[in-house]
């Protein structure tokens, strides 16, 4: 770049740059306050009340419809889910109960490969990756015990790789194990 160029940064580039918590206009108060508890709460955390809940209403309607046991499992998750209301917020709902970052688990999409996740997560973690997620030991029993052991091959994704043409799945996730 020459000395007549000019970078044009984003509102968000802008603010990173001169360490501004606001992009556009001002913000209340209440509105930094969380943004910095939220920021100080540690890294994201994984979250298992979702699929505990999930899991355990798929437990009581298989041979039911797939529709209807989707259902019935977001129902049961709906009524039973813990509600936590936190200082300062005026919308509220998260699938945790702790104020700060987290990640969701869906033993229905990748419960079979959520305990290699786990033990990934951790080991991210302890090699102090900035991008680590916190899963503690008692995520990953849990995660080894109840989810994975109801979730391995049932979720979705081996289904739908298998259920794809050879070529398109040759290409894409490479050669079918199960046709060797």
């Amino acid at each position: 770049m020459g000395a007549s160029d000019t970078v044009a940064l984003s509102a968000q580039e802008a603010s990173i740059v001169s360490g501004s918590k606001v992009m556009h206009g001002e913000v209340s108060d209440r509105v930094l306050r969380l943004f910095e508890g939220i920021r100080a709460a540690y890294k994201p955390r994984v979250t298992l009340d979702r699929a505990l809940l999930f899991t355990a209403s798929f437990k009581t309607t298989e041979g039911q419809p797939l529709v209807l046991r989707w259902a019935k499992a977001l129902k049961h998750i709906a009524e039973n889910i813990p509600v936590t209301i936190f200082d300062d917020e005026l919308i509220v709902g998260r699938p945790n109960t702790w104020f700060g970052r987290y990640t969701l688990v869906y033993p229905e999409l990748d419960g079979s490969i959520m305990k290699e996740g786990a033990a990934s997560f951790m080991a991210a973690e302890l090699a102090g990756k900035p991008d680590a997620v916190h899963v503690t030991p008692e995520d990953k029993q849990v995660i080894d015990e109840q989810l994975f052991p109801y979730w391995d091959g049932k979720d979705f994704t081996p289904h739908f790789v298998h259920a794809l043409p050879d070529d398109s799945r040759l290409m894409s996730f490479g050669p079918d194990p199960k046709k060797r």
